[in-house]
């Protein structure tokens, strides 16, 4: 029998699961090395994609839990 938290558990973890796929699982661009500017840029953009793939997982997970609460919400009325 599936229960209520069960069910929030099973939610849980695997939207915790695609945000692990999301932030691991996307290769970043190779960046040329062009000297001691080049390299800092390179770092600096790859750790700007990495916070953009965070935000953007993120608001994903949000804008389901979001959808998510307003089908319960809508469901129980």
């Amino acid at each position: 029998m599936v229960t209520v938290q069960n069910r929030r558990r099973l939610l849980a973890v695997t939207l915790a699961g695609v945000m692990v796929v999301t932030l691991v699982g996307v290769p970043q661009p190779a960046q040329a090395q062009i000297g001691i500017l080049g390299a800092i840029q390179a770092v600096l953009n790859v750790i700007n994609g990495v916070i953009q793939t965070a935000l953007t997982s993120i608001n994903t997970v949000r804008t389901t839990l979001n959808n998510l609460h307003s089908w319960w919400c809508g469901r129980r009325s």
